[in-house]
C-alpha cells in the first residue's frame, strides 16, 4: 500500500505525462494509482475501472509497484478446493490450523471457519492441534462396524 503523499506524487507524474494520441492511457494511470492505493490487484483494477490490461501494466511497471499485488485474490470456492486437496494429501498428520492456513495461503479466520463447518475431516488431539482424517473412510468404517 502507498501513502496519500505518495499517491499525490504519482498523480503529478501522470499529469506531466502527455499522451495526445492515447488519452485513455492517462486515465489508466489514475486508475492504477487509485486501485493500488485501495489494495486491489492488477486484474481487479482492470475489471473495476474498465481499462485494458496493457495500459494498466504500463503504469504498474512505470510506478514500480509490488509484483505480488498483481495477482488476483483467491475466491472462496478456490480456497475450499485448495484446503480439501491439502487435507487429502496429508491424511493422518497432526497439524495446527496455522500450518494448514500457511500451506493453503488463507487467513486464520477462514481456516477456523473451514474447520468448524467441515469437522468430519479433523479429529482434535489437543488444544490447537488436529489430526487430519479421511472422512469417507470414517463413514465407511462406521457403516461396517
Amino acid at each position: 500500500m502507498i501513502s496519500l503523499q505518495e499517491k499525490e506524487r504519482l498523480v503529478k507524474i501522470v499529469n506531466q505525462s502527455r499522451f495526445p494520441h492515447r488519452p485513455e492511457l492517462g486515465r489508466a494511470g489514475y486508475c492504477v494509482i487509485t486501485g493500488y492505493f485501495n489494495e486491489k490487484s492488477l486484474l481487479e483494477i482492470c475489471n473495476f475501472y474498465s481499462i485494458t490490461k496493457e495500459d494498466a501494466e504500463y503504469w504498474w511497471n512505470e510506478f514500480g509497484f509490488d509484483s505480488s499485488m498483481a495477482k488476483p485474490v483467491k475466491k472462496r470456492s478456490n480456497k475450499k478446493e485448495e484446503v480439501l486437496s491439502f487435507i487429502k494429501q496429508n491424511v493422518g498428520e497432526a497439524l495446527t490450523p496455522a500450518e494448514i492456513a500457511e500451506a493453503c495461503e488463507i487467513s486464520m479466520p477462514t481456516m477456523y471457519n473451514f474447520i468448524n463447518s467441515n469437522i468430519g475431516y479433523f479429529k482434535k488431539i489437543k488444544r490447537g492441534v488436529y489430526e487430519i482424517v479421511d472422512a469417507d473412510e470414517e463413514r465407511k468404517a462406521a457403516r461396517r462396524g
